[in-house]
């Protein structure tokens, strides 16, 4: 999302006229909410505009804010579990049993983006970007670009591109040191209700962590579109990427449990802040296939993705767009997504083990399946003035009871499941710049 190839790659994929003499606006909304847990609202405005030299220039802002709980990456216990934020003004208890959640998640993002599209010749199109997005502790700037060549009559597209940024990450708190002890929390040494004092006697702390960390990411790809007769058209791209830095979420947490040999097993003894690799290596292959069936139109896509923190997923997405007259479509929409965990994913570490060089609890990164529902409405006026509605829930799940959980580890949920709604709404139209 927050990358200017996929922005580009976008453009492809979703075969965006050529440019119109008049330009286009459009506007959307998204609520997306996780039942007891985050809520974001994200609004975005773009437009476009053909230019003289016949190119087109397409501008894009975006806002959102998010708030609520985020899953902290700790293990449910036996006794009330009690964490400070990063800043020391904060703290929370979570009860016997429950999933430990940080409910002072909140943020806001601004984003922006401007793509160049400009014609080279009959045949071929460049698309230049770039990208800047700004959050309280995260800052992402970017540029990108996309080369497509037609071939063959244009029965056949070549397309290859690039995205470069550099992200600077500015956690509340500072970086905290990976796999050192989180003060502030019921599992340090003063165990029970209260968390650990302060040096100066206060409650929490937080933490002094280091200075900001920086990470650059880059990402290729490669891609052909071939016409396979009047009515299909086939879509493979390959990409890889590659990111350096700082990689570790500054906020996830690991809980280091009691072993099966002391006194309660399975519950927690401290909270590590988690580490991860500096390095990621990224590659994937999309194939898509869309084929219209009178008037409708079906989508089919398969994306396999691979990378060297051991994680690989599939993703299967199906859509099938059916008209309603010359104004009105529905477009019902369903994707299943499976990934297998990196090799580094820990859900807890046990007292008395040597400490791994790299652990996280985080599960983005642990092995799941997801499906998402959706289907999505569009009415054109006679003005032209188009209306969107959309509708999507998102339902993952993971093993909530690992066969080497022990003690008080078996029993609670160690990986819920995480479900979402999602909500659209937008409009677009078409109108005279200049």
């Amino acid at each position: 999302m927050r990358t200017g190839l996929a922005a580009a790659t976008g453009l492809l994929l979703t075969a965006i006229p050529g440019p119109s003499r008049a330009g286009q606006v459009e506007g959307t909304t998204l609520v997306y909410t996780e039942p007891n847990r985050v809520t974001a609202v994200e609004t975005a405005i773009e437009g476009s505009k053909e230019l003289k030299s016949g190119g087109s220039l397409l501008l894009k802002f975006v806002y959102d804010a998010l708030t609520g709980a985020s899953a902290s990456g700790a293990t449910p216990a036996d006794r009330v579990q009690t964490f400070t934020g990063p800043s020391g003004k904060n703290s929370y208890s979570i009860a016997p049993g429950d999933t430990p959640l940080d409910p002072t998640f909140r943020d806001e993002r601004f984003a922006g983006s401007a793509t160049w599209i400009h014609p080279l010749g009959r045949m071929s199109q460049a698309n230049l970007g770039m990208n800047i997005s700004s959050e309280t502790d995260y800052l992402s700037l970017g540029i990108s670009g996309v080369i497509t060549r037609d071939l063959a009559m244009r029965n056949t597209t070549l397309a290859a591109g690039f995205s470069l940024s550099h992200d600077t990450v500015d956690p509340t708190g500072g970086i905290p040191t990976a796999l050192t002890p989180l003060t502030g929390s019921s599992a340090d040494e003063n165990k029970g209700d209260d968390f650990q004092k302060d040096d100066d006697g206060d409650e929490g702390g937080g933490r002094s962590g280091g200075p900001a960390e920086a990470k650059d990411i880059a990402d290729f790809l490669v891609g052909l579109t071939q016409v396979l007769d009047r009515a299909t058209i086939a879509r493979l791209n390959y990409t890889r990427g590659y990111s350096s830095g700082y990689l570790t979420d500054p906020y996830k947490i690991l809980s280091l449990v009691q072993s099966p040999y002391e006194a309660e097993p399975g519950e927690p003894l401290q909270y590590l802040y988690e580490n991860r690799p500096d390095r990621r290596t990224k590659q994937s292959l999309y194939g898509e296939v869309r084929r219209m069936i009178g008037s409708d139109v079906a989508t089919a896509s398969y994306r396999y993705y691979w990378d060297s923190w051991s994680i690989h997923s599939s993703t299967l997405d199906l859509h099938l767009s059916h008209r309603f007259g010359n104004r009105t479509e529905i477009e019902p929409h369903f994707r299943i997504y499976h990934q297998h965990q990196a090799d580094f994913y820990n859900r807890y570490l046990v007292s008395g083990r040597t400490l791994p060089t790299f652990a996280s609890a985080d599960y983005r990164i642990g092995t799941f399946t997801a499906a998402t529902y959706g289907v999505q409405a569009v009415h054109t006026l006679d003005s032209g003035l188009a209306l969107r509605f959309g509708i999507e829930y998102y339902l993952q799940q993971g093993d909530s009871s690992p066969p080497d959980a022990f003690g008080s580890l078996v029993g609670p949920d160690l990986f819920p499941d995480v479900s979402a709604w999602m909500i659209r709404v937008g409009t677009s139209f078409p109108v005279e710049w200049w």
